[in-house]
């Protein structure tokens, strides 16, 4: 977990150390993963039910009923969970249509701390008065500068082929938690799981 957090701080120094430990993917998930998905949806079911948040047009700040905020962390850590390790198998895949063969560990590995900005900012959202969505590009952008150095370090394809590796792996992230938002944002509101 300590890495996903240099990652922001230090992408290459990180991103070596990551490759060099070949952290078996069940590691991943229960040392990496888990932890930071845990901590990111209690923060910000917290900051939901102490603050409020943002609804309607005019951007009222309405509070939210407890049941409704559990429903949310639920959906949310499910969605999450999917992202990362559906993630991990579609970057696997695309890396063959680029004929390279890196395992699913390392797919995996990219995925997890390649998108892991995306959990930090999860903690932003806690306040109303930062907009989710805004919190969301914010993660896209830090992933998307993770992911420039990761995808050479962990997945080591050949170098014509890292930059579009690099290019479908953050485009990929990004519509993937950006679904993800969308989904877990409207069982807040009501819409889906009433």
């Amino acid at each position: 977990m300590l890495n996903a957090i240099m990652l922001l701080l230090s992408p290459v120094g990180a991103w070596n150390r990551i490759a060099k430990s070949r952290a078996h993917p069940l590691a991943v998930f229960l040392l990496t993963l888990l932890p930071l998905l845990a901590g990111a949806v209690w923060v910000e079911g917290y900051g939901i039910a102490r603050w409020g948040t943002h609804q309607g047009e005019l951007s009222r700040i309405l509070t939210v009923e407890t049941s409704r905020i559990q429903k949310y962390q639920a959906a949310q850590a499910v969605l999450l969970i999917m992202t990362f390790i559906g993630g991990g198998f579609m970057i696997r895949v695309i890396a063959h249509s680029f004929h390279f063969f890196p395992s699913f560990q390392q797919s995996f590995t990219l995925a997890v701390y390649g998108w892991s900005p995306f959990l930090f900012v999860r903690i932003l959202d806690a306040h109303p008065a930062i907009a989710s969505w805004g919190c969301w590009i914010l993660g896209a952008v830090f992933s998307v500068r993770a992911l420039y150095h990761g995808v050479g370090i962990v997945l080591q394809p050949d170098q014509t082929k890292g930059f579009g590796m690099f290019l479908v792996a953050s485009l990929l992230g990004t519509m993937l938690t950006g679904l993800t938002h969308f989904l877990a944002q409207a069982v807040l509101s009501g819409r889906i799981l009433p």
